[in-house]
């Protein structure tokens, strides 16, 4: 079964919820990644995590597991 991968709210101001399925290795956590494609965070494994938005500039962002992806959008407060 292939992994979903979903952020609600998105956009989001102070904190998303991202959760996936599937039994994913370790080495296929979600990254966080900006627009230029540099590693911003790596989440930690599991069913639902919380992402916060602190320290995150407004702007677009890139959420990867697997072979997965969902472009994230941090609002301007």
């Amino acid at each position: 079964m292939r992994p979903v991968l979903s952020a609600s709210p998105n956009p989001f101001l102070t904190s998303t919820t991202i959760r996936y399925s599937s039994h994913l290795p370790s080495s296929s956590s979600p990254r966080l990644y900006d627009a230029a494609g540099n590693l911003i965070r790596v989440l930690p494994a599991g069913d639902s995590r919380v992402l916060s938005g602190s320290g995150l500039k407004p702007g677009v962002y890139m959420l990867r597991a697997g072979d997965q992806s969902v472009r994230l959008v941090k609002a301007a407060n």
